[in-house]
């Protein structure tokens, strides 16, 4: 199998490094509406993260369309395991 690794944009990866630190921010506080707004973020981040990854990969002719984590589903689906790493379990769309 043939891959072309593909980088991303500095501002994409420094994008997505904000929203981590956001999130974990937010995930400590008690404001459920602003972990609902971050936890959105984070997975639009991932969303276009995972989109270019998997670009240029050989038999791979899709997008990402969403990333669903299992929350109520699976104990801690997000979880903020220091301050710039999060941890998501679900799927991607």
């Amino acid at each position: 199998m043939s891959v072309k690794k593909r980088q991303l944009p500095l501002d994409v990866e420094s994008e997505i490094a904000r929203i981590v630190r956001t999130y974990v921010d937010v995930a400590r506080g008690d404001d459920s509406s602003q972990q609902q707004e971050a936890l959105r973020w984070l997975c639009s981040g991932l969303e276009r993260l995972l989109d270019g990854e998997l670009e240029g990969h050989d038999g791979w002719r899709g997008w990402i369309n969403g990333i669903l984590p299992a929350v109520g589903i699976v104990p801690e689906a997000v979880k903020a395991i220091s301050a710039v790493e999060v941890s998501v379990r679900g799927s991607a769309v």
